[in-house]
């Protein structure tokens, strides 16, 4: 049996994420912030919590079970199992996800934030097809310092595609051997959206109830009109590395029953952090979008593009060294 290369998950912060499922929603972009410039001067020291984005178009605003015998009064909300069920439910009946997404990387020690804005694309498993995800991001600010960054990362099961506006440059990634694509499903800071089981969250997960009230990343969502819902994922396996997840809050729009917040925090502090806004459900795409999320990039490749391609290292043969 082939197995993937352990190294393979360095391209998923453990977004890739939405999607959640989206999302990452994303080692994706994980892998993305870690060629920023190290020379912008640190922040003055700043709490722990993030201010959320207030607009999430802009990087300035940046902000039934019948065997239940008990009648529960309408004003009371379900229980956590009951709540996951539904959202187990709900995610069944998506096929296509898009919006707008922003993208937050906290650095504790450094008191660095890199702010990433744009759009993404999500496609839930179908029959034989694996998920797909594109997300594509057009502004950077690193400490208030802007950056014209356009990128795009594109995820088909199998390759995972960055393409670079500025250098016009493609570098394609295998990350699985061909046939066998990775399941998201196990591999992002963004939990719950299709095609995920409660059977499988409870697995990997303690879910208790979040306050979106208690965090800044998710204040403003909490006293805004729309109804929303907190929970809380801690990782049954105690992490052991400091880049490990300790706690996943996600706050879910109760009108839709999507992702809108997303809190990541790791052992050392730091976290990942993502607002998800005009979210919409199955929506039309053309010839192109379909094309590209089929074949992982653009076809035809734009000219004067240079394409890096990184093939999957095979395994050394059972007793070399």
């Amino acid at each position: 049996m082939t197995r993937h290369p352990d190294n393979s998950g360095q391209y998923f912060p453990t977004m890739f994420s939405m999607i959640a499922t989206v999302l990452i929603l994303m080692s994706l972009t994980g892998y993305a912030c870690q060629s920023t410039p190290a020379s912008d001067p640190p922040d003055a020291p700043q709490t722990r919590t993030d201010p959320a984005p207030a607009d999430a178009e802009t990087v300035e605003d940046v902000e039934d079970d019948q065997e239940v015998v008990e009648v529960v009064p309408d004003s009371q909300p379900d229980s956590v199992i009951a709540f996951v069920d539904r959202l187990e439910a709900h995610g069944k009946t998506i096929s296509t996800l898009s919006g707008l997404i922003i993208y937050r990387k906290v650095d504790s020690l450094l008191n660095r934030h890199e702010t990433r804005t744009g759009s993404f694309l999500y496609q839930a498993r179908h029959e034989d097809a694996p998920e797909r995800l594109a997300v594509r991001f057009d502004q950077l600010l690193v400490n208030n310092v802007r950056r014209p960054r356009k990128r795009e990362y594109v995820f088909d099961g199998i390759w995972l595609t960055e393409l670079d506006e500025d250098r016009k440059t493609i570098i394609r990634r295998q990350l699985a051997p061909e046939g066998q694509p990775i399941d998201l499903e196990g591999g992002g800071p963004i939990p719950l959206l299709a095609g995920h089981s409660r059977e499988m969250l409870m697995k990997r997960y303690d879910i208790s109830e979040f306050d979106p009230a208690t965090d800044q990343w998710t204040q403003s969502l909490a006293e805004g009109g729309r109804p929303v819902r907190g929970l809380r994922f801690k990782p049954r396996i105690e992490a052991s590395d400091p880049g490990d997840t300790t706690s996943i809050e996600v706050v879910f729009d109760l009108d839709s029953l999507l992702p809108a917040a997303i809190i990541d925090t790791q052992m050392n502090g730091n976290r990942k952090l993502f607002r998800l806004s005009d979210v919409e459900i199955d929506p039309e795409l053309d010839d192109q979008t379909r094309s590209k999320l089929l074949r992982g990039m653009p076809s035809p490749v734009p000219s004067g593009w240079k394409v890096h391609v990184e093939p999957l290292a095979s395994p050394s043969p059972e007793g070399v060294r």
